[in-house]
């Protein structure tokens, strides 16, 4: 749009008045009018400075002359950090039968240690956290066995530890809080997908 369209369209709302057009009508072309008017202006403003864009600044480049002498850069020393001890993914096969062995003993002394109380602990355990005493959900604040929240641990005043027979009784306690055994938690568990 140019300027002297413009203006005739503004001349074209003095005369719709005349003619006594309905308010909204009027509104709407003065609407037009003033969205072609930002339009232009931003057009403009992209056209004067696309040229600073366009055109970016050369740094000055220093020459050397021979008298002066250029240093070599040395070379970056090596930067000693202590290795980090490494979590595997998942625990060794002998790290599971031992970790089992010990929630097994624990559960035993409860009652649950065989039979179909002990295969609904193991399967909750497997199935939160393969038998994993250091197992983090990296979307909540789920650790552990158990895959205890740290709402619910501190609901069980339990730490947050790796250490297995702490997280067996916190999980035992829990489960018989909340469902009485392990065949209501799992049951519960293949229904909602939690426990």
């Amino acid at each position: 749009m140019t300027r002297k369209s413009i203006i005739i369209k503004y001349k074209h709302i003095r005369r719709l008045k005349d003619c006594k057009l309905s308010k909204k009508t009027i509104t709407r072309y003065k609407w037009n009018i003033l969205i072609a008017l930002y339009i232009l202006l931003f057009l403009f403003w992209i056209y004067k400075y696309s040229e600073a864009i366009a055109e970016p600044v050369q740094p000055e480049l220093k020459e050397f002359t021979k008298s002066e002498k250029l240093e070599p850069i040395p070379e970056p020393k090596p930067i000693q950090t202590t290795p980090k001890p490494k979590t595997p993914a998942r625990v060794a096969n002998s790290a599971k039968s031992d970790i089992k062995e010990q929630v097994r003993s624990i559960a035993s002394q409860h009652g649950w240690g065989n039979g179909e109380q002990w295969e609904a602990l193991q399967w909750i355990i497997h199935k939160e956290s393969s038998w994993n005493p250091t197992a983090q959900n990296p979307k909540s604040t789920a650790y552990g066995l158990f895959q205890w929240l740290d709402g619910t641990r501190k609901a069980y005043n339990c730490p947050k530890t790796a250490n297995v027979t702490i997280q067996t009784e916190c999980g035992i306690k829990y489960i018989k809080a909340r469902y009485g055994t392990p065949v209501e938690a799992k049951k519960f568990h293949q229904v909602k997908g939690w426990y």
